[in-house]
């Protein structure tokens, strides 16, 4: 046997190797692989904007999405996605998936309900490519997120003020041996809300883990905050710092219920603030849940927007 190594392309021996594959691919899986092309186009008929994708095996794959650069900003990119999602749907899928590089798009795909699965490093020495999956069914699941918009502020310098006077003597930084206590605080925190995912205390102690073990970006114990009670912790915030949104993201901030209204989420939340301000973070970011009407205020109220 002789091992060759080229650089050159023989269609007649890829052809041969891909009808090899899926012949033995052939009794596992059902052939309905079907191309899947949306375009947006000028009044002339020339493309402006296009997604390239694939559908199989109740998976939708987006290759490939382009918007012209005169016609980026309009919400063109977010009407192609959702005309090749829709017609996934109609095909019978389940599912999109997508691959992404960090200076690509994103934070465009996550704000639009895909979550990260995967990621690589050291694309070149500098780039991360990101592997992203959505759910296209009415089904939750545990890795899906209820649907979420993002806020976002700017950070001023140096602080606009000293919060030193107002911490409480319980606040404190979290810890990594808070976990199991994060995970109670959440349960109870979002039960009947609008953010309640069906989790048990042990599944959201493990969203937690997840948060400070670097899943979406790394964890910033300086800045994320909680209060504690007898026994536990009545409140707490955690912020990362996740790349594909371009500054800290407040990924988490609640309060068990008898102290709702109390004032806990904005000492967090001005804590949070004030030490990204220190650590030299120009820029702040939170999804918030639809719906979910004293979040929005919360933010509000510390110059957060919509995005």
């Amino acid at each position: 046997m002789n091992i060759e190594v080229t650089d050159m392309r023989n269609e007649r021996d890829d052809a041969f190797v891909a009808s090899q594959l899926s012949a033995y691919n052939a009794p596992f899986a059902e052939r309905d692989f079907k191309p899947l092309r949306v375009f947006a186009r000028e009044a002339d008929g020339s493309v402006m904007g296009g997604l390239l994708a694939d559908t199989y095996w109740q998976y939708l794959e987006v290759h490939k999405l382009w918007v012209s650069e005169a016609h980026r900003g309009a919400g063109n990119a977010s009407r192609l996605l959702l005309a090749a999602e829709n017609e996934a749907r109609r095909r019978g899928c389940k599912h999109a998936f997508l691959d992404t590089f960090s200076f690509q798009a994103p934070g465009f795909y996550l704000k639009r309900g895909y979550s990260e699965f995967g990621r690589l490093e050291a694309f070149s020495g500098k780039h991360e490519r990101y592997y992203l999956h959505k759910r296209l069914d009415d089904t939750q699941d545990l890795t899906r997120d209820r649907r979420a918009r993002l806020w976002k502020r700017s950070l001023p310098s140096p602080p606009e003020a000293s919060f030193s006077s107002t911490i409480p003597a319980a606040l404190r930084n979290i810890r990594v041996e808070d976990i199991p206590a994060l995970g109670d605080l959440f349960h109870a925190a979002f039960l009947g809300t609008v953010d309640d995912g069906g989790l048990t205390k042990g599944q959201y102690a493990l969203k937690a883990t997840a948060i400070l073990g670097g899943r979406y970006g790394a964890w910033l114990p300086e800045a994320s905050w909680a209060i504690e009670q007898m026994g536990g912790l009545r409140s707490a915030c955690l912020v990362s710092d996740y790349k594909p949104y371009g500054c800290p993201v407040i990924a988490l901030v609640a309060t068990a219920p008898p102290h709702k209204r109390a004032g806990d989420g904005g000492i967090l939340l001005d804590a949070a603030l004030a030490s990204l301000t220190a650590l030299g973070h120009r820029e702040c970011c939170a999804m918030i849940t639809v719906g979910n009407l004293a979040s929005e205020r919360l933010f509000e109220s510390r110059k957060f927007l919509p995005f």
